[in-house]
């Protein structure tokens, strides 16, 4: 058994519009069996802009194989204060797909921004295949892109459908700021809620923590929001279809309101 990696991208976006990564889909080696994993990039080299996060996501697409619906989110990178400062990063996730295929069969990855960027950043996709069957095949849905409002309350994002699925097995988020603030940082937790759930009510999770800047020098390096993405394992067994409310609640106010979006991998 043999497992290889195949690059599409890096690629420039164009707003919220989806944009074919690498120009062309990927044409998969004769042996591919299955797509294991895909493994999503985002950047911006053409230099960052003030008071704006980098936010996007990847969904996966063929006209030979089932692999849709899969969308997920690249690794978010926080706000600034100014340019000058530095993009902390965090390692690029790595998504489990599973979805056998036909060797010679074709992929088409897509890309867009969750907001419309000032300075448009690029998104590269490493795709895992293998030579052998996997199982289970995973699919991807992700929520929209909701305020958190300025406030300590829980606000409502507009909800994921899903069809075809037997047990969600892991949720996912991030919080970004749209503007840091000296001292102002962002914690707060998801919360996903559906009458299809079997078992044990609500499902919680913590959104991974921004620490707040004392910095208010717009030149100053230190002032940049270090956004994370939160991915929590579960096995939550679901009625077919069904419908998810999500929700997340800041734990402190905010001057200026961030954005949220959760996701689930199911099977």
């Amino acid at each position: 058994m043999a497992i290889w990696s195949k690059v599409v991208g890096p690629t420039q976006l164009s707003g919220t519009t989806d944009i074919l990564i690498g120009g062309q889909p990927l044409k998969l080696p004769a042996e591919a069996k299955s797509i294991l994993a895909i493994v999503p990039y985002v950047s911006s080299p053409a230099g960052p802009t003030a008071g704006e996060p980098i936010i996007a996501k990847v969904s996966l697409q063929s006209d030979d194989f089932p692999v849709a619906p899969y969308t997920v989110p690249c690794q978010p990178i926080g706000s600034s204060l100014g340019k000058s400062g530095i993009q902390p990063q965090e390692e690029a996730p790595k998504y489990p797909v599973n979805c056998p295929v036909k060797g010679g069969s074709e992929l088409k990855v897509y890309a867009s921004g969750l907001i419309d960027h000032t300075v448009e950043p690029y998104v590269a996709v490493t795709v895992i295949i293998a030579d052998f069957v996997a199982t289970p095949q995973f699919h991807a849905k992700l929520g929209t892109l909701t305020s958190t409002g300025t406030a300590a309350t829980e606000v409502a994002g507009s909800g994921i459908r899903l069809t075809g699925c037997k047990a969600i097995k892991e949720v996912l988020g991030f919080v970004v700021g749209t503007t840091v603030a000296g001292q102002k940082g962002i914690m707060g937790k998801f919360r996903l809620s559906s009458a299809g759930f079997k078992g044990m009510g609500d499902v919680e999770f913590a959104a991974e923590p921004i620490s707040g800047v004392l910095a208010t020098d717009a030149t100053t390096a230190s002032a940049q929001e270090y956004a994370k993405l939160t991915r929590i394992t579960v096995d939550v067994p679901v009625t077919d279809p069904i419908d998810i409310n999500d929700y997340f609640t800041l734990a402190a106010a905010l001057t200026t309101a961030g954005r949220w979006v959760v996701g689930v991998i199911y099977s």
